[in-house]
């Protein structure tokens, strides 16, 4: 039998000030959301601006499609983060 990938949607906490596995809705996790593979233990895909986006991105890729990890664009989020 063939396991399947285990993907999570990670956002920021606002709380810890790490990304930590959320679920949509999660009052303490901003943007930017990843994907996040348990197996590799790291963020394969993101940054996305909505729990949704990142979500859909998540199950496209379970679906075959390749991850998108835009380190440029993720410091960028995190550096807005901090001012």
């Amino acid at each position: 039998m063939i396991k399947q990938r285990e993907l999570h949607v990670d956002g920021h906490s606002t709380a810890e000030g790490v990304f930590v596995t959320c679920q949509k809705g999660d009052p303490d996790m901003v943007a930017p959301f990843m994907v996040f593979d348990a197996d590799q233990q790291t963020n394969i895909a993101g940054p996305f601006d909505t729990w949704d986006e990142a979500d859909q991105h998540r199950r496209d890729i379970l679906g075959g499609a390749p991850p998108r990890l835009n380190i440029k664009a993720l410091r960028a989020a995190l550096d807005k983060l901090e001012d």
